[in-house]
């Protein structure tokens, strides 16, 4: 028997209509094959006795600000090309709000339906994950897509009639339901409310949370942005940290009262530019649990002689498919 294992990536940055189109595809060696062979990844996690699967941010393009780029595109494209992530090739490309909604609800069914539903999905936030804040998660750790978030983002944003609004978000809901009865797929169509849509079953948002999987007490960052929290770096670090240790300390003591294996390696998970080692070793506790990394993606365009000096240190550890030769990490 394999040793317990937790899987890690980050950035996948679906759909491949809009990747293919940006820097990703062009400096950082993206193609479509890495996208179905991520696919075939997941189907392998019970072979390495994984234990959890971390999607450590990213997973999609932020559409809200996407659209808004791409509208002035059109209208400028040349300066705003300069030095912009899109390339010429975005203004051709089939990429709509109605096709990225659906792609959203069909990605996250078919990823949760592609690994086993024992294996929990854990969900990092990133700064495209704008699509997070229109999720609703049970306490049993069903995922729920709030179909009035879309219905307002909708009307808003494109000034849809509430007729066309209407029928969009039902005729969504019945194609989900058809493909997934044509593929004789694991069955999650039943709705949170008449406004829902219900994505998967065992998946958790870790936002400033956590979640004991076997030994791993596994911890999620927010992501950081000073205009959203109204407050600078280390005034945000040292709540982080605070409730970090709040807890772990809870999660230990609910484990020992209930006679289960106590969690006493943490797993901090953050969607941003690598921190200092200092940041890190704040995090320790040697009498409680040991830090056994800080997993973080995001900063894709960073130098080479950059990341080597991060990689020095044995705490940080990037989860960029690209500086991993395109495979998802395990963890032991």
């Amino acid at each position: 028997m394999r040793k317990p294992t937790i899987a890690i990536t980050s950035d996948l940055h679906y759909p491949w209509d809009i990747t293919e189109n940006t820097f990703l595809q062009e400096k950082c060696g993206y193609a479509q094959e890495f996208y179905r062979d991520f696919e075939i990844q997941l189907q392998s996690l019970p072979a390495h006795n994984v234990q959890a699967l971390i999607l450590g941010g990213d997973l999609y393009w932020n559409y809200k600000h996407t659209f808004n780029y791409l509208q002035r595109l059109k209208q400028k494209p040349h300066r705003l090309l300069q030095g912009k992530i899109f390339g010429h090739n975005i203004l051709h490309s089939p990429v709509g709000p109605l096709k990225l909604l659906n792609d959203i609800c069909y990605k996250f069914i078919k990823i949760r339906n592609l690994v086993p539903q024992d294996i929990p999905i854990l969900l990092i936030e990133g700064n495209h994950d704008y699509w997070f804040d229109s999720f609703i998660f049970s306490n049993q750790g069903t995922l729920y897509i709030d179909l009035n978030f879309y219905r307002d983002f909708f009307k808003r944003r494109f000034n849809f009639p509430s007729s066309l609004i209407t029928k969009i978000l039902s005729d969504l809901k019945m194609e989900i339901k058809k493909s997934k009865d044509s593929q004789n797929q694991y069955d999650n169509t039943e709705s949170y409310d008449e406004n829902s849509l219900t994505l998967g079953n065992n998946m958790y948002l870790l936002r400033n949370s956590g979640l004991s999987v076997g030994k791993f007490f596994i911890y999620g960052f927010p992501f950081y942005d000073p205009a959203d929290f109204g407050q600078g770096w280390n005034p945000f670090k040292n709540a982080l940290i605070e409730t970090f240790r709040k807890k772990i300390n809870t999660s230990q003591q609910i484990a020992r009262e209930n006679k289960k294996t106590i969690p006493k390696k943490a797993i901090l998970c953050h969607h941003r530019h690598p921190i200092s080692k200092d940041f890190v070793e704040e995090f320790k506790n040697k009498e409680k649990y040991k830090i056994k990394g800080l997993f973080w993606g995001h900063y894709h365009e960073i130098s080479n002689k950059y990341f080597q000096q991060i990689q020095q240190n044995t705490l940080n550890r990037c989860i960029m498919p690209e500086k991993n030769k395109f495979q998802i990490i395990l963890i032991d």
